[in-house]
């Protein structure tokens, strides 16, 4: 089977491109539409297969980054949907709460998430940052982010959407500013008759005044692949839009396979495109993608930049991903990121490090990896992940009946950290009692958490009363 090979390689495609975008001209406005496309094609070459369910989930991570590492704990509903992630940091032989991010749902539709930091002098939980999701029609209708700072609750971010037919057709954002809601980025999308994007145009604001709009044209083939972006400017002058960036996908024949990409700016002075970058995508006789190599247009000539190698098992896993510089003009290894100790076709121990091009040969290099995580994936910094996944099973979840309400405490037993599906059993607080009825500890935050902390109490059973609007519930906790 071949699709972690699969999985590893697209995502280090991806890794590849944000970044050569980055360290180019493509950060500005225009290019988020471009790198949106970019996202969809990547997910229609990968096809849902790659992404099956599989009932293993990750619940922990260890990633050392540059001497510092970091423990990653994770929660699941009954549902399967991820509500708890809990950082840590080492210190000794001690790990120390650091950060923490929980998603709450409503049904199965992700309403609020919710960021917090451990602080040390009063041994709790604060809220630093919230995002919630407000839906119509089972489409997001609205983004709003808010941060928090000694209690204080300032919205900073909201993000509109509206949609035609569920598409989305508008999407407007704000900056919260003087008390008021300024508009700042407004993008229209409009599709062709086969639900194709066709255009979009992109407004851009500063105090509420429109300083500059760009217009993205696309182009498809018979097949549906994307076939270019045409990315222009309008001009202030004449009101006239003027060319900018053009971007072209050239496939594997008969494929929906990308084999090449390429982008090219417009030289207003001689009125021609000029050439830009180029990346080519190597694929072998089972279509899977072993090699991927970046150029940049300089002095007429197309020049190396980066080239990315993959090894994959006889499974088709990806086991090696290899960066390659050219050095004396040849490819030289600078590092390379050693993926193992797979199980169910996921790797659980990822380690990046230098080759002899990029610096003691051997030694870590902390580098942003893309890995599976569950059943999508993911990318973060380090230079050594150990994963830790658990067949996930609905008995994850203890369940007790009270007064015909479910009430859900999990997991139960637990090292400490324990998790209530507050939209689920309408919690509004809690408190924590030891058998002889003494408070130990109980709810403070203004935002509603699902959250239960014992990991500083002793080892014991301890009873949680929780309280909605009509009724008290109680469930026996047991902290291991």
């Amino acid at each position: 089977m071949k699709k972690l090979g699969k999985i590893i390689c697209w995502n280090q495609f991806l890794c590849v491109i944000l970044e050569i975008l980055y360290l180019s001209l493509i950060v500005e406005k225009m290019n988020r539409i471009y790198k949106l496309f970019l996202l969809i094609i990547i997910s229609i070459s990968l096809s849902n297969e790659l992404f099956s369910l599989d009932n293993h989930v990750v619940t922990e991570m260890v990633v050392s980054d540059q001497g510092t590492v970091y423990r990653y704990n994770y929660l699941y509903n009954i549902n399967g949907d991820k509500v708890l992630e809990t950082t840590h940091i080492q210190s000794g032989s001690t790990w120390n709460r650091y950060k923490q991010t929980e998603w709450l749902y409503f049904n199965t539709f992700l309403t609020k998430q919710v960021e917090s930091e451990w602080d040390n002098t009063n041994s709790k939980w604060v809220t630093t940052y919230t995002i919630d999701y407000i839906y119509d029609n089972n489409l997001v209708q609205t983004e709003l982010h808010n941060t928090y700072s000694n209690t204080v609750i300032t919205p900073s971010l909201k993000t509109v959407f509206v949609y035609v037919d569920g598409k989305k057709t508008n999407e407007s954002k704000y900056n919260y500013q003087i008390s008021n809601w300024v508009l700042v980025e407004d993008v229209y999308y409009q599709y062709s008759a086969n639900g194709n994007l066709e255009n979009s145009t992109t407004s851009v604001f500063s105090a509420n005044v429109l300083q500059t709009q760009y217009f993205s044209t696309f182009l498809y083939n018979e097949n549906n692949t994307l076939s270019s972006e045409l990315i222009q400017q309008k001009n202030p002058s004449d009101l006239t839009w003027q060319n900018l960036k053009q971007i072209n996908w050239y496939y594997q024949p008969s494929s929906t396979l990308v084999a090449v990409q390429r982008s090219k700016n417009w030289l207003a002075s001689a009125s021609i495109w000029e050439n830009e970058s180029k990346h080519e995508y190597l694929y072998n006789a089972q279509n899977v993608l072993y090699a991927e190599i970046c150029q940049a247009w300089k002095l007429n000539f197309w020049e190396d930049v980066t080239r990315y190698d993959y090894q994959h098992d006889n499974a088709g896993n990806t086991t090696k991903s290899t960066l390659s510089i050219p050095k004396y003009n040849k490819w030289r290894v600078f590092s390379y990121v050693d993926y193992s100790n797979f199980e169910a076709e996921k790797a659980n121990l990822i380690e990046s490090k230098f080759d002899f091009w990029g610096g003691e040969t051997g030694s870590y290099y902390s580098t942003y990896i893309p890995f599976a995580f569950n059943t999508d994936f993911s990318i973060k910094k380090g230079n050594k992940m150990e994963i830790k996944r658990e067949v996930y099973t609905a008995d994850i979840t203890v369940y007790e009946q009270n007064k015909n309400n479910i009430l859900q405490v999990y997991p139960n037993p637990s090292e400490g950290v324990f998790y209530v599906d507050i939209n689920k059993t309408g919690v509004k607080s809690w408190e924590v009692y030891d058998l002889y009825g003494h408070v130990l500890k109980a709810s403070n935050n203004k935002v509603i958490t699902g959250t239960i902390d014992l990991t500083d109490f002793q080892d014991g059973i301890y009873i949680i009363s929780l309280k909605t609007d009509t009724l008290n519930l109680v469930q026996r906790v047991i902290k291991k």
